[in-house]
């Protein structure tokens, strides 16, 4: 017996001893990243490689939520650009190409500061907590006043936990 009601790729493929009705598998994790960081992973070459990568996506981000006025009118779009800056990028990047970043990322962060949307603004405190444990302090040196500024002016926010994501 078939059922009609659902599509024909669906009835024709192996249902994987799960009974119909079942809920969905979980995803798979996805396997932990090496230990010493990124440059385990791939060695001397991983900043050769990140380069390129990071080249073709921090102005792409800067250019979408770090300039004035932010072009980007969803605020889940923005929340999610902050996320990909503050999680892979600055988690992962590696410090000297970070570093010449600094210029692009510096007004992405000050930009989620000062977005009217508090979860934008939590992901910006994070992102400026890991710019700042990730690229030297000489990089950043240029950039402090207008950080400080975007920052002081979160210290006031009416969310504490916007608060609490200003300190690290």
């Amino acid at each position: 017996r078939t059922d009609r009601s659902r599509p024909a790729a669906r009835r024709d493929a192996p249902s994987g001893g799960r009974p119909p009705g079942a809920p969905p598998r979980p995803p798979r994790p996805h396997p932990p990243p090496p230990a010493g960081g990124p440059a385990a992973a791939g060695g001397p070459g991983e900043a050769d490689a990140a380069g390129p990568l990071l080249a073709a996506l921090v102005p792409a981000v800067r250019r979408r939520v770090g300039a004035t006025p932010v072009l980007e009118p969803s605020e889940e779009v923005r929340l999610n650009l902050l996320r990909l800056v503050g999680g892979p990028v600055l988690g992962r990047g590696p410090p000297a190409a970070l570093a010449g970043f600094a210029g692009d990322l510096v007004p992405i962060l000050c930009k989620g500061l000062e977005d009217a949307y508090h979860d934008v603004k939590k992901e910006a405190c994070a992102g400026v907590v890991a710019l700042s444990a990730r690229v030297p302090a000489a990089a950043l040196e240029e950039h402090a006043e207008a950080v400080l500024r975007a920052v002081c002016a979160n210290a006031k926010h009416a969310h504490s936990k916007v608060r609490l994501a200003l300190l690290p």
